[in-house]
């Protein structure tokens, strides 16, 4: 009986995985909309030198995790190319779950909750324009994955 149920027709395999992705999409986008109802634009201006800040500690915090442990795991396991570290590191794309996080500061936090929201909006922001326009170009340019160029008569 229990197989029947693991043995799904591919056709209902690819409904439910696009159901999910859209409803993964849908709570993403609700999240992002919460915090821009949240959060003022001004104040992420305002308060800019600890969003930089911010920036930084995740930046640096994530090449310490990726390199350290990749380093580590290197000597154990499989090897890691540095170059896929590079782009590990770099496309370390933060959003909905700290957005969400950053949601649930209880009011006990005081003038910091606004603070830690700013910041953690400002880090969303830089993470998905700076790092994620850029992680295909940086793609490209170590030649980790390039896409076959169109044969043009």
């Amino acid at each position: 009986m229990w197989n029947r149920f693991y043995k799904q027709r591919r056709s209902t395999r690819i409904v439910l995985f696009n159901f999910w992705e859209y409803v993964a999409f849908v709570a993403n986008s609700l999240v992002f909309l919460l915090i821009g109802l949240q959060v003022n634009v001004p104040d992420l201006l305002a308060d800019w030198r600890a969003v930089w800040w911010a920036i930084l500690g995740v930046l640096l915090a994530r090449v310490l995790v990726v390199y350290g442990f990749t380093w580590l795991a290197n000597r154990v396991t499989h090897h890691v190319p540095l170059l896929w570290q590079h782009i590990v590191a770099w496309g370390g794309m933060r959003g909905a779950l700290s957005l969400a996080l950053a949601l649930t500061l209880p009011l006990e936090f005081g003038a910091e909750r606004e603070r830690l929201r700013v910041m953690t909006l400002g880090v969303v922001l830089f993470t998905l324009l700076a790092q994620g326009a850029t992680t295909g170009p940086l793609l490209r340019r170590l030649h980790i994955a390039t896409r076959p160029r169109p044969h043009t008569e």
